[in-house]
């Protein structure tokens, strides 16, 4: 029996490998065939449980913008928030950080998230 995961990636799924702990899946779906992930979704549905949230707006700190031709990703509130949680809101800019307080480790590892 061929699958809708056949037809959508050519091959059979390794269940022999599969560990899931946790997973959200989104499908964004432009120019597929509506009802082959449909049936991938219900397929999936047999295996894991799973619920539809709706349309994904924002999720590790990622905020999703629909538009005609595509989507918008933003990370402008994450940015804002890691400045407001390190305190540096009303920073200027400078050549090399001065504030000693924070741990800057911890703050260079939270902007490794930030993509331009």
């Amino acid at each position: 029996m061929v699958t809708q995961f056949v037809k959508l990636f050519g091959a059979q799924p390794d269940y022999n490998n599969l560990k899931v702990f946790g997973c959200r899946c989104f499908s964004y779906n432009k120019g597929s065939n509506p009802s082959h992930v449909l049936e991938l979704v219900l397929q999936l549905g047999k295996k894991f449980s799973m619920k539809d949230l709706g349309p994904l707006h924002f999720f590790l700190g990622i905020e999703v913008n629909y538009f005609e031709g595509g989507i918008h990703l933003n990370q402008s509130m994450y940015g804002a928030e890691m400045l407001e949680k390190t305190e540096m809101t009303l920073a200027k800019a400078v050549a090399t950080p001065l504030a000693r307080k924070h741990g800057l480790h911890e703050v260079v590892g939270s902007f490794v998230y930030i993509s331009f």
